[in-house]
C-alpha cells in the first residue's frame, strides 16, 4: 500500500499528523511510515507480533495421534492455509514423498472452506486415499486427512514436530504466502513456495536461521524427500525454528508498553498546569517518552514539536521535519 498512499502526497501526511505513535513492525515499515510524513520522534520499531506464539504444544497432541490411528506410522507432513490452484500442487508432492516413505501421512488444510472438494478432485486424481475430518471418522489406513473443521490448524502442525514437516500454502501459487511461523514455533521444518510478500520478514528470519526451505512448486516433493531421508537435518531445522521464533518474540509486550506510556503521556498533557506548577520539567527529563537532552516543558509550542522532542526515537536523520 506504500506506493498508493505516496500518491496522496500532502493530503495524507496531514492525516499521519492526527497519529500520536507508529509501533511499526521492522526499521523498513519505519522508514515507509516517515517518507509518507510521519514525524521521526513519532516512530517507533516495536517489532512483529506474529513472533509472540507460544512453542508449548497443544496438550492433546497424543490422544490425536491416538484418535486418528497414526501413532507408530511415518511422518506426518502437513500442508497448511492451501490456497486456490495449490491443492493439485501438495497432492503430487506428497505422492512422490508415499513413494519415498509409505507409510506417510498428510494432513490437507485449505485455507478456505470453500475448497474442500477442489481438495477432494485433486486427491482422487492421485489415488490417494482421504477422510474429512468433519466426519467424525479417523482416516485408518487412509494417508491423508483434510481438515474441513476452523480453529484445529495448530493442533495438527503438532503432529509434525519429531519427524515431520510443514508445507506452508499462499506462496506456491502467488498469493503472497501465509504464515509460516505458527509450525516453525512448534519445532517443524517449513517448506513454502517463491511467493511470500506478505510474510517477508518472517520467511528471511526463517532462512536465515537454517529454518525453512523456499523451493518452487515443482521441487516441493522431491526436496522433502531429501529432508526426511536425513532425519538429523529434520531435527536441527526444527530446532532452528523454535529458536527463532522465541528469540524474536516480545513485540506485543512492547507494543502495549508504548501504549501505556502513550496514554499516561496524555493523561498528564491534559493536567499541564497542574504539573507545570509542580515540577514537570524534572519529570519530562526522566521519562522515557521524552526528548533528547535538557527538555523545557514549559515550552509547548510548534517549534518544539519540529525538533523532535515528543515521543519515541528518531531514525537517524539530523532534520526532524516531515519531507516535502
Amino acid at each position: 500500500s506504500f506506493r498508493r498512499y505516496a500518491r496522496l502526497g500532502g493530503f495524507f501526511r496531514r492525516v499521519l499528523e492526527d497519529v500520536d505513535l507508529f509501533a511499526m513492525q521492522s526499521a523498513e515499515d519505519a522508514g515507509r511510515v516517515v517518507a509518507l510524513g510521519a514525524r521521526r520522534a513519532r516512530v517507533v520499531v516495536a517489532g512483529n507480533t506474529k513472533f509472540d506464539l507460544s512453542g508449548e504444544p497443544p496438550a492433546r497432541t497424543d490422544e490425536l495421534l491416538r484418535g486418528l490411528g497414526w501413532e507408530g506410522r511415518g511422518p506426518v507432513v502437513v500442508a497448511g492455509s492451501v490456497r486456490a490452484g495449490e491443492e493439485a500442487v501438495v497432492a503430487d508432492a506428497f505422492a512422490r514423498v508415499r513413494e519415498a516413505f509409505p507409510e506417510a501421512r498428510m494432513v490437507l488444510a485449505p485455507r478456505h472452506q470453500d475448497r474442500i472438494p477442489a481438495a477432494a478432485a485433486a486427491l482422487r486424481a492421485r489415488r490417494l486415499a482421504f477422510r474429512n475430518r468433519s466426519s467424525g471418522e479417523a482416516p485408518g489406513q487412509d494417508p491423508v486427512l483434510v481438515l474441513d473443521t476452523l480453529g484445529e490448524l495448530r493442533s495438527f502442525y503438532a503432529l509434525a514436530a519429531g519427524g515431520g514437516l510443514a508445507w506452508v500454502g499462499g506462496g506456491f501459487a502467488d498469493f503472497g504466502g501465509q504464515n509460516p511461523l505458527e509450525p516453525a514455533a512448534l519445532g517443524v521444518p517449513v517448506l513454502f513456495g517463491p511467493h511470500m510478500r506478505h510474510f517477508r520478514e518472517a520467511a528471511e528470519a526463517l532462512l536465515g536461521e537454517g529454518a525453512a526451505l523456499q523451493v518452487p512448486s515443482a521441487s516441493l516433493g522431491a526436496e522433502s524427500v531429501r529432508l526426511l531421508r536425513d532425519p538429523s537435518k529434520v531435527a536441527a531445522m526444527g530446532q532452528a525454528g523454535a529458536q527463532c521464533v522465541r528469540e524474536r518474540s516480545g513485540a506485543s509486550k512492547a507494543t502495549a508498553d508504548l501504549a501505556w506510556k502513550l496514554l499516561l503521556v496524555s493523561d498528564l498533557s491534559g493536567k499541564a498546569p497542574i504539573w507545570r506548577e509542580e515540577g514537570l520539567a524534572g519529570f519530562r527529563q526522566v521519562s522515557e517518552t521524552g526528548g533528547e537532552g535538557e527538555v523545557d516543558w514549559r515550552d509547548e509550542g510548534p517549534q518544539r514539536l519540529s525538533r523532535g522532542g515528543e515521543f519515541g526515537v528518531r531514525l537517524g536523520r539530523k532534520d526532524d521535519d516531515p519531507p516535502a
